[in-house]
């Protein structure tokens, strides 16, 4: 009992913290004249629009601490862990960027939507996309993949079966975001093909790192990816 409410305040204290970041950003956001690219990504951004994803989040997480794989990661995981996720963050802005130059991804999603650019300018990109990772790895595989693991290992899923599960869930969570990004590409098939076999493998990288270290590497994964892709080299080199 004592390893799992270490898990429990170990796995909370960071997403809390992950939290509060993204609230202060959505808040400050809201008192400074940000211009942005689309009405929906403001609407997003919203502390009401926040708080009931991040709570559901704050549920996935405490689960995800209740199971041998979040008590494991308190007596295992090492700093430099999280250094790893964000390095495997910024390789994937890299690719990112590469993928836009090649395809032009900034240019076809501007033109789908009637804007300019579907980034956000500096410096509100910083705190726009800060919130928007939190949300996003909440949504796409804190809540499911914490819930689906603690309740595998309650019906007595051990070891390698509790490994299988989270694999085949992982897999499946992974589809939701290229399919809710990739489809604008359908009048190009090649690059949706391109682009939704690059956010998949993304969400499985992810889904490793939630697995590896824990809910707060996958952020921090996130943020390094949208550092890159977002905010400093996307912007100015492959809008």
């Amino acid at each position: 009992m004592g390893q799992q409410m270490k898990s429990f305040k170990w796995q909370i204290v960071q997403y809390g913290a992950f939290c509060l970041i993204a609230i202060i950003c959505s808040l400050l956001l809201s008192a400074l004249p940000v211009e942005y690219p689309h009405p929906s990504q403001e609407e997003s951004l919203r502390v009401t629009s926040l708080l009931p994803i991040l709570a559901l989040g704050g549920l996935g997480v405490w689960l995800f601490s209740m199971t041998s794989i979040g008590r494991r990661q308190v007596a295992t995981v090492k700093f430099g862990a999280y250094i790893q996720a964000m390095v495997w963050g910024l390789g994937f802005g890299l690719v990112a960027v590469g993928l836009d130059y090649t395809l032009e991804i900034s240019k076809t999603l501007a033109s789908v939507l009637d804007i300019k650019s579907i980034h956000l300018s500096a410096p509100y990109s910083i705190l726009a996309y800060l919130a928007a990772a939190v949300v996003i790895e909440t949504m796409f595989r804190l809540l499911p993949l914490g819930v689906v693991t603690f309740a595998a290992e309650k019906f007595g899923a051990k070891s390698r079966v509790l490994i299988f599960v989270f694999v085949v869930f992982a897999m499946l969570t992974a589809v939701v975001e290229p399919i809710s990004q990739a489809g604008v590409f359908a009048s190009r098939p090649g690059a949706m093909l391109a682009i939704a076999a690059f956010i998949y493998l993304y969400g499985l990288v992810a889904s490793w790192q939630m697995w590896k270290t824990g809910p707060s590497a996958c952020i921090l994964m996130r943020i390094a990816f949208y550092l890159v892709w977002h905010v400093t080299l996307g912007p100015n080199l492959a809008a």
